[in-house]
C-alpha cells in the first residue's frame, strides 16, 4: 500500500520545521540536544523515518537534535 503524496509533503514539511527549531535553539549535539516538548513539536515528527533520514538524532534519554553534517 503506498503511502499518499499529501502525508510525505506534510511529515516532510513538520520535520523540516522541527529540525529548524533545533538549530534556533543549539541542539546541535548529545549535549545541547532538547525534548520535544522543549522545542515546541511533536515527538512523532522527530521520531519518523524520515526525520532520521534528515540528520535528526534521538539519544538514549529521549533528546533530539540535528547532527552537524545534516
Amino acid at each position: 500500500m503506498a503511502i499518499p503524496a499529501s502525508f510525505v509533503a506534510v511529515l516532510s514539511k513538520r520535520v523540516e520545521e522541527a529540525k529548524k527549531k533545533m538549530l534556533e535553539a543549539g541542539a546541535v549535539s548529545q549535549e545541547t540536544a532538547k525534548t520535544a516538548a522543549e522545542l515546541g513539536v511533536e515527538e512523532r515528527h522527530v521520531r519518523s523515518r524520515l526525520a532520521k533520514h534528515r540528520g535528526i538524532v534521538e539519544t538514549s534519554d529521549g533528546k533530539y537534535y540535528v547532527k552537524a553534517t545534516a
